[in-house]
């Protein structure tokens, strides 16, 4: 996979890893995928995109997305590591020296 910008990649990598996506949008990007699967401009490139296109597909069809059992986002996962962090570090009897 290759990329014209840092941005695209940035963007890319967002929409990969940020929260579930609603069935406009993987409708879109089901149609995406396509467009670009008959564009390729090689047959890596074509096999690429239909990977993508079939796993986004079978993601579609799949039971857990038809009762909405959807992975956290990864923003959704920091904030809860966050949140976890600070009850363990607010229960934390142990001493500590005071330091000026």
């Amino acid at each position: 996979m290759s990329f014209n910008t840092v941005n695209e990649a940035k963007e890319y990598v967002v929409s990969v890893t940020n929260r579930a996506k609603s069935i406009e949008e993987i409708d879109s990007a089901l149609a995406y995928f396509q467009e670009m699967a008959d564009n390729a401009y090689n047959e890596e490139s074509r096999s690429l995109w239909l990977n993508e296109l079939n796993k986004l597909a079978q993601w579609k069809q799949s039971d857990d997305f038809k009762s909405g059992n959807y992975p956290l986002g990864i923003d959704e996962l920091i904030l809860e590591l966050v949140e976890w962090r600070s009850a363990i570090y607010a229960f934390d009897l142990s001493p500590k020296k005071w330091t000026q």
